[in-house]
Protein backbone atom coordinates (compact mmCIF):
# COMPACT_ATOMS: atom_id res chain seq x y z
CA UNK A 1 0.00 0.00 0.00
CA UNK A 2 1.40 3.49 -0.90
CA UNK A 3 -0.77 6.81 -0.62
CA UNK A 4 -2.95 6.50 -3.75
CA UNK A 5 -1.75 3.17 -4.97
CA UNK A 6 -1.65 -0.48 -3.90
CA UNK A 7 -0.26 -3.47 -5.49
CA UNK A 8 -1.25 -7.11 -5.11
CA UNK A 9 0.35 -10.27 -6.75
CA UNK A 10 -1.85 -12.63 -8.44
CA UNK A 11 -2.34 -16.10 -7.77
CA UNK A 12 -0.53 -17.77 -10.03
CA UNK A 13 2.58 -15.28 -9.12
CA UNK A 14 3.54 -13.69 -12.65
CA UNK A 15 1.46 -10.54 -12.84
CA UNK A 16 1.05 -7.58 -10.43
CA UNK A 17 -1.75 -5.32 -10.55
CA UNK A 18 -1.98 -1.95 -9.21
CA UNK A 19 -4.71 -0.30 -8.24
CA UNK A 20 -6.10 3.14 -7.02
CA UNK A 21 -9.26 4.55 -5.19
CA UNK A 22 -11.14 3.81 -8.53
CA UNK A 23 -9.90 0.90 -9.79
CA UNK A 24 -7.16 -0.84 -11.38
CA UNK A 25 -4.36 1.02 -12.88
CA UNK A 26 -2.47 -1.13 -14.32
CA UNK A 27 -0.55 -4.80 -14.64
CA UNK A 28 2.93 -5.32 -14.83
CA UNK A 29 3.72 -9.07 -15.81
CA UNK A 30 6.48 -10.97 -15.88
CA UNK A 31 9.05 -11.72 -18.49
CA UNK A 32 8.35 -15.31 -19.63
CA UNK A 33 5.35 -16.35 -17.13
CA UNK A 34 8.32 -16.58 -14.01
CA UNK A 35 7.61 -16.15 -10.57
CA UNK A 36 6.99 -12.99 -8.83
CA UNK A 37 9.13 -13.35 -5.42
CA UNK A 38 7.81 -9.74 -4.22
CA UNK A 39 6.29 -6.50 -5.05
CA UNK A 40 6.21 -3.57 -2.73
CA UNK A 41 5.22 -0.18 -3.39
CA UNK A 42 6.48 2.86 -1.38
CA UNK A 43 5.04 5.65 0.56
CA UNK A 44 5.70 7.74 -2.76
CA UNK A 45 3.54 5.42 -4.84
CA UNK A 46 7.13 4.09 -6.51
CA UNK A 47 6.53 -0.28 -6.96
CA UNK A 48 9.64 -2.53 -7.14
CA UNK A 49 9.04 -5.80 -8.30
CA UNK A 50 11.81 -8.59 -7.39
CA UNK A 51 11.21 -11.71 -9.90
CA UNK A 52 12.92 -14.49 -11.29
CA UNK A 53 14.40 -13.87 -14.82
CA UNK A 54 16.09 -16.30 -17.48
CA UNK A 55 20.05 -16.07 -17.11
CA UNK A 56 19.99 -14.51 -13.90
CA UNK A 57 19.53 -15.41 -10.26
CA UNK A 58 17.16 -12.58 -9.94
CA UNK A 59 15.90 -9.14 -11.43
CA UNK A 60 14.59 -6.46 -9.79
CA UNK A 61 12.59 -3.54 -11.86
CA UNK A 62 11.29 -0.12 -10.49
CA UNK A 63 8.26 1.76 -12.01
CA UNK A 64 6.63 5.04 -11.13
CA UNK A 65 3.37 5.98 -10.30
CA UNK A 66 2.18 5.60 -13.62
CA UNK A 67 3.70 2.47 -14.41
CA UNK A 68 6.91 3.39 -16.70
CA UNK A 69 10.09 1.31 -15.85
CA UNK A 70 12.34 3.78 -14.38
CA UNK A 71 15.05 1.09 -13.08
CA UNK A 72 16.01 -2.27 -13.30
CA UNK A 73 18.97 -4.40 -11.84
CA UNK A 74 19.71 -8.01 -13.42
CA UNK A 75 21.72 -10.10 -10.40
CA UNK A 76 24.43 -12.62 -11.88
CA UNK A 77 26.11 -12.96 -8.41
CA UNK A 78 23.14 -12.78 -5.86
CA UNK A 79 19.70 -14.57 -5.02
CA UNK A 80 17.53 -11.11 -4.57
CA UNK A 81 14.25 -11.83 -1.71
CA UNK A 82 12.84 -8.18 -1.21
CA UNK A 83 13.42 -4.42 -2.63
CA UNK A 84 11.66 -1.37 -1.76
CA UNK A 85 12.39 2.21 -3.03
CA UNK A 86 12.79 5.00 -0.07
CA UNK A 87 10.06 7.54 0.91
CA UNK A 88 11.65 10.70 -1.45
CA UNK A 89 11.66 8.26 -4.48
CA UNK A 90 15.59 8.59 -5.04
CA UNK A 91 17.07 5.30 -3.80
CA UNK A 92 16.26 1.55 -3.85
CA UNK A 93 16.85 -0.96 -1.47
CA UNK A 94 17.88 -4.26 -2.43
CA UNK A 95 18.08 -7.32 0.41
CA UNK A 96 20.47 -9.68 -1.30
CA UNK A 97 20.63 -13.50 0.23
CA UNK A 98 24.46 -15.61 -0.11
CA UNK A 99 27.19 -16.29 2.48
CA UNK A 100 29.64 -14.22 4.72
CA UNK A 101 32.57 -15.77 6.19
CA UNK A 102 31.39 -18.89 5.75
CA UNK A 103 27.81 -17.94 7.42
CA UNK A 104 24.72 -16.97 5.84
CA UNK A 105 24.44 -13.53 5.29
CA UNK A 106 21.86 -11.19 3.88
CA UNK A 107 23.40 -7.72 2.32
CA UNK A 108 21.58 -4.37 1.81
CA UNK A 109 22.40 -2.72 -1.26
CA UNK A 110 21.95 0.71 -1.73
CA UNK A 111 21.15 2.24 -5.49
CA UNK A 112 20.95 5.61 -6.59
CA UNK A 113 17.50 5.91 -8.72
CA UNK A 114 18.95 8.97 -10.75
CA UNK A 115 22.43 7.81 -11.66
CA UNK A 116 21.76 3.89 -11.22
CA UNK A 117 24.67 3.51 -9.72
CA UNK A 118 25.36 1.48 -6.89
CA UNK A 119 26.11 3.64 -4.04
CA UNK A 120 25.98 1.08 -0.71
CA UNK A 121 26.64 -2.84 0.07
CA UNK A 122 25.74 -3.53 3.67
CA UNK A 123 26.21 -7.11 4.56
CA UNK A 124 24.26 -8.50 7.79
CA UNK A 125 25.96 -12.01 8.84
CA UNK A 126 24.20 -14.85 9.82
CA UNK A 127 20.56 -12.82 9.46
CA UNK A 128 17.92 -14.58 7.39
CA UNK A 129 16.04 -11.61 6.25
CA UNK A 130 12.09 -11.80 6.85
CA UNK A 131 10.55 -8.19 6.26
CA UNK A 132 12.12 -4.40 5.83
CA UNK A 133 10.78 -1.04 5.83
CA UNK A 134 12.40 2.54 4.86
CA UNK A 135 11.71 5.41 6.93
CA UNK A 136 13.43 8.91 7.20
CA UNK A 137 16.84 7.59 5.82
CA UNK A 138 16.66 4.75 7.78
CA UNK A 139 16.63 0.53 6.77
CA UNK A 140 14.72 -1.21 9.27
CA UNK A 141 15.53 -4.87 8.56
CA UNK A 142 13.79 -7.41 10.64
CA UNK A 143 15.44 -11.01 10.51
CA UNK A 144 14.90 -14.20 11.54
CA UNK A 145 17.10 -13.69 14.99
CA UNK A 146 17.51 -9.81 14.92
CA UNK A 147 15.93 -6.48 14.69
CA UNK A 148 18.51 -4.10 12.93
CA UNK A 149 18.21 -0.63 11.90
CA UNK A 150 21.00 0.82 9.88
CA UNK A 151 21.62 4.38 7.79
CA UNK A 152 21.68 4.06 4.18
CA UNK A 153 25.26 4.93 4.49
CA UNK A 154 25.28 1.63 6.09
CA UNK A 155 25.91 2.84 9.85
CA UNK A 156 24.20 0.56 11.88
CA UNK A 157 21.62 2.19 14.53
CA UNK A 158 20.51 -1.01 16.33
CA UNK A 159 21.31 -4.84 16.29
CA UNK A 160 18.75 -6.34 18.79
CA UNK A 161 19.43 -9.95 19.06
CA UNK A 162 16.34 -12.13 20.55
CA UNK A 163 18.56 -14.17 22.53
CA UNK A 164 16.39 -17.76 22.06
CA UNK A 165 13.25 -15.93 22.17
CA UNK A 166 10.86 -16.23 19.51
CA UNK A 167 9.13 -13.66 17.29
CA UNK A 168 5.39 -13.43 17.50
CA UNK A 169 4.69 -10.32 16.18
CA UNK A 170 6.43 -6.78 15.09
CA UNK A 171 5.79 -3.49 13.40
CA UNK A 172 8.11 -1.33 11.20
CA UNK A 173 6.04 1.33 9.77
CA UNK A 174 5.24 3.99 12.17
CA UNK A 175 7.02 7.29 11.47
CA UNK A 176 10.02 7.66 13.95
CA UNK A 177 9.35 3.99 15.60
CA UNK A 178 9.01 0.14 15.08
CA UNK A 179 7.75 -2.45 17.51
CA UNK A 180 8.96 -5.85 18.17
CA UNK A 181 6.42 -8.31 20.06
CA UNK A 182 9.18 -12.05 21.40
CA UNK A 183 8.24 -14.41 23.62
CA UNK A 184 10.15 -17.46 25.82
CA UNK A 185 8.01 -20.24 24.18
CA UNK A 186 7.53 -20.86 20.76
CA UNK A 187 3.66 -20.80 21.41
CA UNK A 188 1.86 -18.93 24.42
CA UNK A 189 0.93 -16.00 25.57
CA UNK A 190 3.66 -14.32 27.82
CA UNK A 191 5.47 -12.09 25.85
CA UNK A 192 7.37 -8.80 25.92
CA UNK A 193 6.44 -5.89 23.91
CA UNK A 194 8.87 -3.53 23.17
CA UNK A 195 9.50 -0.19 20.85
CA UNK A 196 12.61 1.61 19.79
CA UNK A 197 13.32 4.94 18.31
CA UNK A 198 14.64 4.82 14.61
CA UNK A 199 18.16 5.95 16.01
CA UNK A 200 18.40 2.33 17.96
CA UNK A 201 16.79 3.98 21.27
CA UNK A 202 14.35 1.60 23.30
CA UNK A 203 11.20 3.44 23.90
CA UNK A 204 9.45 1.16 26.38
CA UNK A 205 8.39 -2.47 27.46
CA UNK A 206 5.30 -3.84 27.95
CA UNK A 207 5.10 -7.50 29.93
CA UNK A 208 1.61 -9.18 28.25
CA UNK A 209 -0.16 -12.16 29.19
CA UNK A 210 -3.29 -11.69 26.31
CA UNK A 211 -2.84 -13.65 23.14
CA UNK A 212 -2.03 -11.06 20.43
CA UNK A 213 -3.29 -11.32 16.93
CA UNK A 214 -2.22 -8.66 14.89
CA UNK A 215 0.02 -5.46 15.09
CA UNK A 216 -0.17 -2.19 13.17
CA UNK A 217 1.29 0.72 13.21
CA UNK A 218 1.52 4.26 11.49
CA UNK A 219 2.51 7.92 12.23
CA UNK A 220 3.11 8.00 16.04
CA UNK A 221 0.39 5.40 17.12
CA UNK A 222 0.98 1.22 17.54
CA UNK A 223 -2.44 -0.98 17.49
CA UNK A 224 -2.69 -3.98 19.22
CA UNK A 225 -5.18 -6.35 18.34
CA UNK A 226 -5.48 -8.98 21.55
CA UNK A 227 -8.23 -11.82 21.43
CA UNK A 228 -11.13 -9.68 22.51
CA UNK A 229 -9.83 -6.17 22.44
CA UNK A 230 -8.17 -3.44 20.25
CA UNK A 231 -5.70 -1.50 22.01
CA UNK A 232 -4.08 2.08 21.06
CA UNK A 233 -0.91 3.00 22.06
CA UNK A 234 1.60 5.91 21.25
CA UNK A 235 5.17 5.08 20.93
CA UNK A 236 6.34 5.00 24.40
CA UNK A 237 3.62 2.37 25.21
CA UNK A 238 1.45 4.34 26.55
CA UNK A 239 -2.22 3.58 26.56
CA UNK A 240 -4.20 5.89 24.31
CA UNK A 241 -7.79 4.26 23.92
CA UNK A 242 -9.40 1.31 23.29
CA UNK A 243 -12.43 -0.48 21.77
CA UNK A 244 -13.23 -3.76 23.66
CA UNK A 245 -15.72 -6.83 22.98
CA UNK A 246 -13.87 -7.32 19.47
CA UNK A 247 -13.95 -11.43 19.63
CA UNK A 248 -14.75 -12.06 15.79
CA UNK A 249 -11.61 -9.73 14.41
Amino acid sequence: VGTELAAVCDAQGDAVHVLSSTGLRWTHRSEDGLLCYYARMSSSDYLAVTEQKTGYKASVSVYDKKGTLIFRFDSHDHYLSDAIVTPDGKHLVVLALGQRNGAFATTAIVYDLITAQRVGEHPLSDALSLDLAVTDGRVILLCDKRLTILTLDGEIRLNYAYNERYLHGYALTGKDFCALLLGRYRSGNVCQLTTFSLDGEKLATLELTEEVLDMSAVGDRLAVLYSDTLVLYDRTLTEITRLDETDHA
